[in-house]
């Protein structure tokens, strides 16, 4: 191979190291071209790729046969960690996309990489414990999730 190199492209101690954008899969085939001068002849190889493009932890997803697009590039799809979603584990999970704050409560995002939400501004007669409001009703602690209250009944019995 002969100086100056394509862009992202280096040759050191005989191994050729090619560095692409994160997550994008190039646009244009891979050949190479061997050329022999003793016996004056070429060939050309062109090179099939598998593109890994997870960030924040996720890891690809393998295939025994990659259906490879004209350029014969396969991008794999990634199983991102919980805390991370999107085609490339590249954008943190909404933990109050499910409104898991009782009204008017504020739901706010833990952020990546850890997992989850905190309830801020309860309601009077509620306090928060842990990442949720909690009301105390004849004295025992009674979670308020999804707007139903989850809690042995009280007993009266004396």
């Amino acid at each position: 191979m002969q100086a100056p190199y394509p862009p992202n492209l280096t040759l050191f101690d005989g191994l050729l190291e090619w560095n692409v954008p994160p997550r994008r899969v190039p646009s244009e085939p891979i050949r190479i071209l061997a050329y022999d001068a003793a016996a004056n002849t070429t060939s050309t190889l062109s090179l099939s790729v598998i593109v890994c493009g997870c960030a924040e932890g996720g890891s690809c997803i393998q295939v025994t046969t990659p259906n490879f697009d004209a350029n014969n590039y396969y991008q794999e799809q990634c199983m991102c960690s919980a805390a991370y979603e999107g085609d490339f584990c590249e954008e943190d999970v909404d933990g109050c996309r499910q409104n898991p704050c009782q009204d008017p409560s504020l739901c706010e995002d833990v952020p990546a990489p850890a997992v989850g939400f905190v309830c801020t501004g309860c309601l009077e007669g509620y306090a928060l414990n842990g990442s949720m409001c909690e009301v105390f009703v004849y004295g025992c602690a009674c979670m308020h999730v999804s707007k139903m209250y989850l809690s042995p009944l009280p007993s009266f019995n004396s």
